[in-house]
């Protein structure tokens, strides 16, 4: 079922939509009489050609000073700000997992973003959750788009993030 979004609108609101389409004042009048488009704002362009934060990444998590090996994790930036995070990995010795998390992001200056996310830390064996966490970074888009490095700073060490752009591959 399809639903004309304009007809939720008040009489009032309508008809004022109707006077500035017919007085054909441009395409700005869309967002008049299309109140979702006008919240959401233009369609989301994702890619590395305009260099948005938006899409899924490869991320690697190294910790800093060593104490495991890399780990691979895959974030994901929705627009509007919400993120999400999938790690690959239980904790060292298995005992404990990290799930998926969610957060949210901001830009902070040309290709510089701070991130925030929260998860739950679940045994292993059983599935309960033993914990939440809270992580933090700050992480900079290269000029390409499609990499970015930054730092999450933990207790007594940081995790070293680096990520690369996960890119549409056509089929043959």
């Amino acid at each position: 079922m399809k639903t004309n979004f304009a007809s939720l609108l008040p009489l009032g609101v309508r008809c004022a939509a109707a006077t500035l389409l017919v007085a054909g004042l441009g395409a700005g009048v869309w967002q008049a009489v299309n109140p979702i488009q006008a919240i959401a704002g233009p369609p989301a362009v994702h890619g590395a050609a305009l260099g948005h934060l938006e899409g899924s990444w490869l991320v690697f998590e190294t910790i800093d000073p060593p104490y495991f090996d890399p780990f691979p994790a895959l974030f994901s930036f929705l627009p509007g700000g919400v993120m999400i995070v999938s790690y690959s990995m239980p904790a060292p010795g298995g005992a404990v997992n990290y799930g998926t998390s969610h957060g949210v992001w901001v830009r902070t200056a040309p290709g510089q973003y701070a991130l925030t996310w929260r998860g739950f830390v679940t045994e292993t064996a059983t599935g309960n959750i033993l914990e939440t966490f809270k992580s933090r970074a700050t992480i900079t888009v290269d000029k390409s788009g499609n990499e970015f490095s930054g730092i999450a700073p933990g207790t007594g060490f940081n995790f070293v993030l680096t990520g690369e752009r996960i890119q549409s591959e056509p089929l043959p």
